[in-house]
Formats: structure tokens, C-alpha cells, sequence
């Protein structure tokens, strides 16, 4: 029942068993487009169901974090909301993701500011070697991630982008440094992602679909079975 699910599977070359496999999500899962009726029930029904889907790391916007605040609930573990740029980092049997959340940009915002993109860089610049690879979630939307990643600016190695605008299944882009995917805007599909070469800092690296990376995002169709614990929260509150 995952709307925008990410799976991110760090499968290499090098290693071929027991591959690790991160769970991320970007902005607006809990937003006006995930709540529909927008009431309480809803809320924490989807609270308690993203809760049991085991997400490593999931952006919450200013809107959502405000609408668990007024409804007196707790968003699921593993959720940040970032006034600023923020760097997290994740380890998966012996592979190192650093992930960097964009704060939300005016709604009127053509580009990010340059402090933001300063923030952006430091920590690219910082972390670039010390990690395997830098991922970035944005809820910029469509047309402000497409002006960031098309400008020069130093970008991370993936981005999930969320926010106004249509999917984008993937693309590679910023001179094949970036791999950038944004989600089905009405939901129920998910993707993954299989990282076959890890970036590490390297200059020399560029992403090539179906060679180095590869992408499937599924629609979450009758043929998949639903989980019976998650199912059973939404359709509590009234999901159908």
C-alpha cells in the first residue's frame, strides 16, 4: 500500500550476496494529495501504516509536520522535517549513504537561494569521499530541481525529487553525475533502484542506465498482495 516508496538496493558488482537495501521517501506523503479528506483518522492511519513499512529515512514538509502538531499525533520514526540542509548518514553492511534533505523552497521560488546552494556544496564537498554515495531528497518540485540540476552547481549522485509537477521515471543529468526520479504524483506505485558501481567519490564517474544503474517502478496493481496489517489500518479509517 506504499504510495512513492523508494528502494534503493546497493547491489554491486563486488558483492553480490546479501545485498543491502534502503527504504526512502520524499515530501508530501502525508500531504493534501496522500490525505484526501484531510481528517484526523486519516492521518494516523497512514501515520501507522508508513510506521510498519520500516522506512530508513523519510522527508516531512512544514505542511505535514504542522498537521501531526494540530492533530495532537506523532509522525512515524525515521521522518525529518529540515529547516535547513540537512546531512544524515547510513550504513548498510559496510556501505556508506550519505543523504542531504533540502528545506522547502517560497512557492514562488524559481531557484534556490544561494545560501542554500552554498549549504548544498559544503557538505557535497565535505562528504564526497568519506561516503560511497550521496543521495539528495528534494520537495522542491518539478521545475526548481530541473533549474538546480541543469545550472552547474555542484549536485548530489542521486536525486528523489517530490513537490508540484509531473514524474520523472529517471534521468540522468549535470553531465552524468546525477540520477534524478521523481515519483507518480497520484501514487500506488513504488521504485527501485539497483546500484550496480558505487559513485565514491570518484571524478571520473557517470551514471549509465542499464549499466551501472537500473530502475523499475511497478504500479501497485491487484497482482501484488496487499500486507494485511497495513490494509487493515487504512481501510479503519475509511481508505478504500
Amino acid at each position: 500500500m506504499a504510495r512513492r516508496a523508494t528502494f534503493l538496493n546497493l547491489a554491486r558488482k563486488d558483492q553480490p550476496k546479501n545485498v543491502p537495501l534502503l527504504t526512502l521517501a520524499g515530501g508530501y506523503e502525508f500531504g493534501r494529495e496522500a490525505l484526501g479528506s484531510k481528517d484526523a483518522e486519516s492521518l494516523k492511519a497512514l501515520a501507522v501504516s508508513y510506521g510498519m513499512m520500516g522506512y530508513d529515512l523519510g522527508l516531512l514538509t512544514g505542511f505535514e509536520l504542522k498537521e501531526f502538531k494540530e492533530n495532537g499525533l506523532t509522525p512515524p520514526d525515521h521522518w525529518v522535517h529540515p529547516d535547513e540542509v540537512r546531512f544524515m548518514r547510513l550504513d548498510r553492511d559496510g556501505v556508506a549513504v550519505g543523504v542531504l534533505l533540502f528545506p522547502e523552497m517560497p512557492a514562488e521560488a524559481k531557484t534556490p537561494p544561494q545560501r542554500v546552494l552554498k549549504e548544498i556544496e559544503n557538505i557535497l564537498r565535505q562528504q564526497r569521499g568519506k561516503v560511497d554515495l550521496l543521495v539528495g531528497l528534494s520537495p522542491w518540485g518539478l521545475w526548481v530541481e530541473k533549474t538546480y540540476l541543469e545550472s552547474g552547481a555542484d549536485t548530489p549522485d542521486i536525486l528523489f525529487g517530490s513537490g508540484p509537477g509531473v514524474e520523472v521515471p529517471g534521468s540522468i543529468i549535470a553531465g552524468g553525475r546525477t540520477f534524478w526520479t521523481r515519483p507518480y504524483a497520484k501514487g500506488k506505485s513504488v521504485t527501485r533502484i539497483d546500484i550496480l558501481d558505487l559513485p565514491r567519490g570518484k571524478a571520473s564517474f557517470a551514471w549509465a542506465e542499464n549499466g551501472n544503474i537500473r530502475i523499475e517502478s511497478p504500479a501497485l496493481t491487484d497482482s501484488y498482495i496487499e500486507d494485511i496489517d497495513v490494509l487493515s489500518a487504512l481501510v479503519g479509517a475509511g481508505a478504500e
